[in-house]
C-alpha cells in the first residue's frame, strides 16, 4: 500500500510534504530521497525521518501534481489522500486551488497565477469602493488583502 502523504506548506518553488506513516523511518525516508531526485525538474531535496517530512526546492514551472504524479507512479506516496490537519473539505479545495493556479500559470506561459489574479481583483474593488467614497469599509479590506498577497508573492 503506498502511504499517505499531505502538502504541509507550499511556496512558488518550494514545497513541504508530510508522510506521518512513515515517521521514524530512516529507510522508508532515503530511498524516497533518492528516488525523487529523479523526478524531472526537482532542484533539490531534504528529507527527515523525524518529522516525517520531505522539502522539495524545485523548478517554477514544476507543480505539485507533477511532483505527486511521479510519486504515486514509483509508489513512493499519494499526495492529499489523508492529513493530520484541516478537514477534508478545506484540503480538497487546497488541491483544487493548487490545481487553478497551475492552469493559469500554463495558460499564461508563466505570465500569471492565482496571487496575481486576485490581487489584481481586490486591487480594482477597493478602487470602485474608494470612487464610490466608501474609504473606511470595504476600500480597506480589499486594499489590506491585495497587499497581502502582493507581499507573500
Amino acid at each position: 500500500m503506498i502511504p499517505p502523504a499531505y502538502v504541509a506548506h507550499r511556496v512558488p518553488g518550494r514545497v513541504r510534504l508530510r508522510i506521518p506513516s512513515q515517521r521514524g523511518a530512516p529507510d522508508y525516508f532515503a530511498r524516497t530521497g533518492e528516488r525523487l531526485q529523479d523526478c524531472p525538474g526537482v532542484e533539490w531535496l531534504r528529507t527527515d525521518f523525524r518529522t516525517g517530512s520531505i522539502v522539495i526546492q524545485h523548478a517554477p514551472e514544476l507543480d505539485i501534481f507533477r511532483i505527486a504524479r511521479f510519486a504515486e507512479d514509483g509508489d513512493l506516496f499519494r499526495v492529499g489522500e489523508s492529513g493530520e490537519h484541516g478537514t477534508k473539505m478545506l484540503r480538497a479545495a487546497s488541491v483544487q486551488l493548487a490545481g487553478l493556479d497551475a492552469w493559469l500559470v500554463e495558460i499564461s506561459r508563466g505570465r500569471a497565477d492565482l496571487s496575481s489574479l486576485l490581487f489584481v481583483l481586490l486591487l480594482c474593488l477597493a478602487t470602485a469602493q474608494i470612487v464610490r467614497g466608501q474609504i473606511l469599509g470595504s476600500a480597506t479590506a480589499f486594499l489590506w488583502y491585495a497587499l497581502d498577497i502582493a507581499r507573500r508573492g
